[in-house]
């Protein structure tokens, strides 16, 4: 909607008097984060009362080591309010602080990393307050230091958050409230900076969150109005090379476009803000360069760089990797396609094996896939894999069919160049009515000779549940049916997958699962499949530091070994459960409700198959 003048002190005025933002009982998050710091827990009861993004942080926060009285915050010296963000920030962001006048009301801008650039202040009795919590330039907010605030749990979840009163981690944040949304870049969609809003508690109000998000969207408008054409050609190299399945990124002067992997392994030979400059000094010729370095960990590490050219003006370098642990495949376009697209995902079971190699065959290939299966099997995490870095690409268009409005027409509700996108990802394709189904084929150029796009689908259930219509879809986008199992099937992979997730937790390194507690684990029901297995793991892991035997694991996983599995009646009504919790975003109170069971049957169930209705994952 964009900010406009004016709207700010409208809002904050609302908020004057009793807590208007408040939609939970303070006096009972207060006891909460309380018993939180008293015994390390907080019971169902208390649980209730606070909103599960906030439960999660406060978990995240605590297994991090976070203090409540935390005495400092990381200072940095060197930061400077410069570059492209500042720049597209600072007129938005001073105009909203000039509407906060007389409010007792502070914007900050942080980078990618939680680290305050800039404060923008119009009234100058709230510096006292700010400058005693360090709300100012130079301090950083990661959440692993000072807890749940409004920059780094913003930065940790990736979208927007307001943080009132006792909802903060930190003693000192008690009297504030914060808002904070993330900046992402228009060109990458990778996170940039955060801004926030602080203002005493009870001037907090609902509606400061869209206000934030509408701000950011107005400086990510800057953004891409400021996006040079350096940029894009170096996003459309690194597209290209992508497509000969290189493990490459393409690098500038201030901007790093590459995957997970390829960005993990750079981070391991230099920090992020001089990676141009080892890159630069490689490529000082026209021909591709290469030059093996030693990591920070001291293993080697080999970068190929070909730079990138306008004229006679170096704009930037793609940069294959290689290391002895990981190697790069490269191939040239001049080489037939083969199926040799990686698809990461832990398992040995034959069947798990076929799953992968179908996947890896199909994205070689550019084959449209309806993934299916049970709920938790994985199908978005096999899609994920199949699209691998060009997820974040602007060309890719990602839509959970499950959030669109059956009253409004589909082109409304997507974006405007899905029919132009390179590749599309349709999400529950269950959900989606007959009238919806035939709004996505004319959008998607299905009945015309026009090029279509890829399109990968995952439907919960199998295709011969979904309606007439939908399979119509399918038949339509010449999709193949790629069906995943559930994890009864592939029990013996179990061991596998808790390995991966804990080397994937942020405290992987400082724990480790026994043995008999990975045989419970293998041998325990999981209607809910990985991801209630995942879910399980990861709450054990934030809890525990060193070895996890099977008597740290749920008494419901201890006693639930017992049963190899649930009869069909049993998994159904998991499903609708942990489908319900989903839908009502973790409250047991509301997702009782909607599928009829008192809230008393609901908690019980919740203890019985085990879920965790306050994981990350709902």
């Amino acid at each position: 909607m964009g900010w406009r003048p004016g709207v700010a002190l409208a809002i904050v005025q609302q908020g004057r008097g009793p807590m208007a933002a408040a939609s939970f009982n303070t006096k009972q998050v207060h006891r909460a984060r309380t018993e939180l710091f008293e015994t390390g827990a907080v019971s169902e009861q208390l649980s209730r009362a606070v909103r599960p993004d906030i439960l999660a942080s406060w978990r995240r926060s605590a297994a991090f080591g976070a203090k409540p009285d935390v005495a400092s915050l990381p200072y940095r010296e060197d930061l400077v309010a410069t570059g492209r963000l500042f720049e597209a920030a600072e007129p938005v962001l001073r105009a909203l602080a000039e509407s906060l006048a007389g409010l007792h009301a502070g914007v900050l801008l942080a980078d990618r990393d939680a680290n305050i650039v800039k404060r923008w202040v119009a009234d100058p009795s709230i510096l006292t307050h700010l400058d005693r919590i360090c709300s100012d330039v130079g301090f950083g907010a990661p959440e692993d230091r000072v807890g749940t605030n409004g920059i780094g749990t913003v930065a940790e979840l990736g979208r927007a958050q307001l943080i009132v009163g006792p909802e903060h981690f930190a003693e000192a944040l008690l009297p504030f409230a914060c808002v904070g949304a993330p900046i992402r870049s228009p060109t990458t969609r990778r996170l940039e900076g955060i801004i926030t809003l602080s203002c005493k508690a009870e001037a907090a109000n609902a509606l400061l969150t869209p206000l934030m998000v509408s701000t950011a969207a107005d400086i990510e408008n800057r953004l891409l109005q400021s996006s040079t054409l350096d940029e894009r050609r170096l996003l459309d190299a690194y597209l290209t090379a992508k497509r000969d399945h290189r493990a490459v990124a393409a690098v500038g002067k201030d901007l790093l476009v590459a995957g997970a992997r390829v960005t993990r392994l750079l981070d391991h030979l230099v920090d992020r803000g001089t990676l141009w400059d080892v890159v630069s000094e490689v490529v000082s010729a026209s021909d591709v360069a290469t030059r093996t370095f030693e990591t920070k960990d001291g293993d080697e590490m080999t970068l190929s760089c070909a730079p990138i050219f306008d004229g006679d003006r170096l704009i930037g370098a793609l940069v294959d990797v290689a290391s002895p642990r990981q190697p790069t495949i490269t191939r040239t376009r001049s080489q037939p396609a083969t199926p040799d697209r990686r698809i990461d995902l832990p398992g040995d079971n034959p069947k798990w094996r076929s799953v992968r190699a179908a996947a890896a065959r199909y994205a070689t290939d550019r084959i449209s896939v309806v993934i299916t299966g049970t709920s938790g099997v994985g199908k978005w995490s096999v899609a994920r894999e199949m699209v691998g870095p060009e997820l974040d690409a602007p060309t890719t268009k990602l839509i959970d069919c499950g959030d669109l409005d059956e009253t409004r027409p589909v082109t409304e509700q997507v974006p405007t160049d899905t029919g132009s996108a390179m590749i599309v990802v349709l999400r529950h394709l269950e959900t989606l009515t007959d009238h919806q189904v035939r709004e996505f084929g004319s959008l998607l150029n299905l009945s015309s000779g026009a090029p279509r796009p890829w399109v990968l689908c995952t439907a919960n259930g199998n295709v011969e549940g979904l309606s007439s219509g939908q399979r119509r879809l399918i038949d339509k986008l010449e999709a193949i049916t790629l069906a995943l199992p559930d994890l009864e099937a592939r029990r013996d992979d179990i061991p596998l997958i808790v390995r991966d997730i804990v080397a994937r937790h942020p405290r992987g390194r400082s724990v480790h699962f026994a043995a008999d507690a990975i045989n419970k684990l293998g041998s325990a029901a999981w209607p809910g499949n990985i991801r209630q297995l995942e879910t399980v793991v990861r709450s054990s892991i934030a809890s525990r530091i060193g070895e996890i035997t099977s008597a740290h694991l749920p008494v419901e996983v201890r006693s639930r070994s017992k049963v190899r599995s649930l009869s069909t009646i049993d998994q159904l009504e998991c499903e609708a459960i942990m489908q319900a919790l989903h839908d009502a975003h973790g409250n047991k109170v509301e997702a009782a409700r909607n599928i009829g069971l008192s809230r008393s049957t609901i908690y019980r169930k919740i203890r019985a198959y085990g879920i965790d209705p306050d994981s990350a994952f709902f």
